[in-house]
């Protein structure tokens, strides 16, 4: 998640959707405030990524690239709340993608730190403030 995902990426932007409609004031209903999941901000994976290609030798075929943990969406809701004036409304349950079956995710991500010298960088309040900071500059998003 973070800038630059709109409203062509539909139910994947619920989260920068989230953060930009309510840094606007506006009340924000979540769904799924029950649901844990591996979301992991944009530039912690461009990092990873840059890794990989600077990396002379991969040792696995398949790196997963995530934040460490999982993180409920009502924590990300809440989070959200406490660095906006937006209000936010975190429904019960565990779907927060519509149509989609519910299930934990948290990704494996011990090959990256091995061999990539990957460490995410941005827990939720960290990337909250950041996707803010790009809105109120009105900047695009980079992966610095």
């Amino acid at each position: 998640y973070g800038p630059g995902k709109g409203e062509e990426h539909r139910e994947l932007a619920l989260i920068p959707t989230a953060i930009e409609k309510a840094a606007s004031g506006e009340e924000v209903t979540l769904p799924g405030g029950d649901q844990r999941n591996d979301f992991v901000y944009y530039r912690d994976i461009a990092r990873g990524l840059a890794n990989a290609i600077e990396t002379d030798t991969l040792s696995y075929p398949m790196y997963h690239l995530g934040s460490g943990g999982a993180n409920s969406m009502r924590y990300i809701g809440e989070t959200i709340e406490e660095q906006t004036s937006g209000s936010i409304i975190v429904e019960d349950g565990l779907e927060i993608y519509e149509g989609m079956y519910p299930t934990y995710c948290q990704l494996d991500i011990s090959r990256a730190i091995t061999d990539l010298d990957y460490t995410p960088q941005f827990e939720v309040e960290e990337a909250v403030v950041d996707h803010l900071s790009y809105i109120g500059r009105g900047e695009s998003p980079d992966i610095a």
